[in-house]
């Protein structure tokens, strides 16, 4: 199936009245199980990233909100759709999720990471449309994102996306 006919996990839109509104963010779960299947796992980030672009474009947004979460490890990115045609992907905040209420604490002590969350959310993603037409890049197709990615599953070197302990 293609990557962006796929539902996402998470969608994450505005509700005006009784009307679901513009899309302001998406989300991906893995399991911990798949979490050193780097594959899946970069397919779905890329699948973020995709979705991220195609919202910047149908709803002329500024910026996006997406989340990967592999276990209890959540990555939260940013889309930049301010760059005409270029649509960087920045990390804003990685956050270890608990588990059980003794690691709520944990939890806590990184309300720093989720205060950056939540400002650049309602600060960037929420209402801002862009002021001028900015020019709009075509989105690749699933062949062309196949001939990119690696078809292999097992690699030696660490995955980009793989920054907690397995």
């Amino acid at each position: 199936m293609s990557l962006l006919l796929a539902r996402p996990d998470f969608t994450i839109s505005m509700v005006i009245c009784t009307e679901i509104g513009q899309t302001v963010g998406y989300g991906e779960v893995k399991p911990a199980s798949q979490a050193l299947n780097h594959k899946l796992v970069g397919k779905d980030l890329v699948r973020l990233a995709l979705l991220a672009k195609n919202a910047i474009d149908t709803y002329r947004s500024k910026f996006v909100l997406s989340f990967l979460v592999i276990g209890h490890h959540a990555t939260l990115y940013l889309t930049d759709g301010t760059r005409n045609g270029f649509y960087p992907m920045v990390e804003i905040a990685h956050i270890q999720l608990p588990m059980s209420l003794k690691e709520l604490p944990l939890f806590i002590a990184q309300t720093d990471q989720l205060t950056i969350v939540s400002s650049a959310f309602w600060s960037l993603c929420i209402d801002q449309k862009m002021d001028q037409q900015s020019s709009l890049m075509p989105t690749l197709s699933d062949n062309e994102i196949a001939t990119i990615m690696d078809i292999r599953t097992n690699r030696k070197r660490k995955a980009n996306t793989s920054r907690h302990n397995h």
